[in-house]
């Protein structure tokens, strides 16, 4: 759910790529997500 809604602050330009790169990548850390199905 987070990383969702993650993708629509990417799409309306309200964060960067690089910020969407940090946050996803800690956030997938934190739920020890391997493997991102979202791509």
């Amino acid at each position: 759910m987070q990383l969702s809604f993650l993708k629509q602050l990417l799409d309306k330009k309200l964060i960067t790529d690089k910020e969407y790169s940090l946050i996803k990548n800690r956030l997938m850390k934190d739920y020890k997500i391997v493997s991102n199905l979202m791509s």
